[in-house]
C-alpha cells in the first residue's frame, strides 16, 4: 500500500507532500506588530523552505498581479498540464512616508505572503479569539475640549475615507495614472493637470482625476477631428 503511495505523483499528491515537510520545519515567527502585541510570519521566514522543498519534489510556483487579482499557480513539473490556481483581489495600500511604487510593492509583497500561506496552509494564530475575552485595563480618561473631539472626529472619518479608497485628498492611484497616460505623452497630460495646479503625475488628488481624464479624453478626441 505504501509503495503504490510513494508511486502517485500527480499534483494533489505532491501539495500534500510540500505541506507535511513544511510543517516539520518548525519555522519560527520573525514578524512583531508591537501595537498589537502578536507575533507572525514573514514571507522570508517561510519561502526558502517552501523553495527547497518545490525543487525536491518536483513542484513549480509563479506569482502574476493585475490591478483587479493576485494569482499564486503552482504547477507539477512532472506534467504541467496539472496546474493549481490560488487567487487574492488586490487592494490599495497607502503607507506613510512611501511613494506609489513603493506602496505597490508593499501590496505585492502582502499578496505573495498571503497566497502561500494559503496554498500550504500555512497557520497563524487567530487575532480575534485571542484577543476575545480579555478585560482591558480600566484608564480614567482625560477630559477633553471640545475642539479636540471634533479634530479626532474628523481624523477618524479621513482615516475611514482611506480604507475605503474615497479619500479624495489622497494622491491617484499608479492603475489611475497608467490611465491618464495610455494613450497621451506623460507631458501633454502635466500640461493639462499644471492647469488645476500640479507639476507632477503623482501629485494629482483623486478629487480632480475625472475632470483631468475628461479633458485629456476631449483633446484626444479633438486632435483626431482635425483633418491631416
Amino acid at each position: 500500500m505504501s509503495e503504490n503511495k510513494t508511486n502517485i505523483n500527480n499534483i494533489y499528491t505532491k501539495l500534500q507532500t510540500a505541506k507535511k515537510l513544511l510543517s516539520e520545519k518548525n519555522i519560527k515567527k520573525s514578524g512583531k506588530n508591537s501595537y498589537s502585541g502578536f507575533e507572525y510570519f514573514e514571507l522570508s521566514d517561510f519561502l526558502p523552505s517552501i523553495i527547497e522543498i518545490f525543487a525536491d519534489i518536483g513542484l513549480f510556483s509563479k506569482i502574476t498581479f493585475t490591478d483587479e487579482m493576485a494569482t499564486l499557480k503552482i504547477v507539477n513539473a512532472e506534467n504541467p498540464a496539472e496546474v493549481e490556481e490560488y487567487t487574492s483581489p488586490m487592494r490599495t495600500l497607502e503607507l506613510k512616508g512611501a511613494n506609489l511604487i513603493q506602496a505597490l510593492g508593499g501590496i505585492q509583497t502582502y499578496q505573495r505572503r498571503y497566497l502561500y500561506m494559503a496554498a500550504l496552509d500555512i497557520t497563524e494564530s487567530d487575532m480575534f479569539d485571542a484577543n476575545s475575552g480579555k478585560k482591558e485595563p480600566e484608564i480614567k480618561p482625560e477630559s477633553k475640549t471640545a475642539k479636540e473631539y471634533m479634530q479626532e472626529s474628523r481624523e477618524r472619518d479621513k482615516q475611514r475615507r482611506i480604507d475605503m479608497g474615497t479619500d479624495w485628498e489622497s494622491p491617484i492611484s499608479a492603475a489611475q495614472a497608467r490611465v491618464l497616460i495610455s494613450d497621451t505623452k506623460e507631458a501633454e497630460v502635466l500640461k493639462i493637470a499644471a492647469e488645476f495646479g500640479y507639476d507632477k503625475m503623482f501629485s494629482i488628488k483623486k478629487k480632480d482625476y475625472d475632470t483631468i481624464l475628461k479633458k485629456i479624453t476631449d483633446a484626444k478626441l479633438n486632435k483626431n477631428a482635425q483633418p491631416a
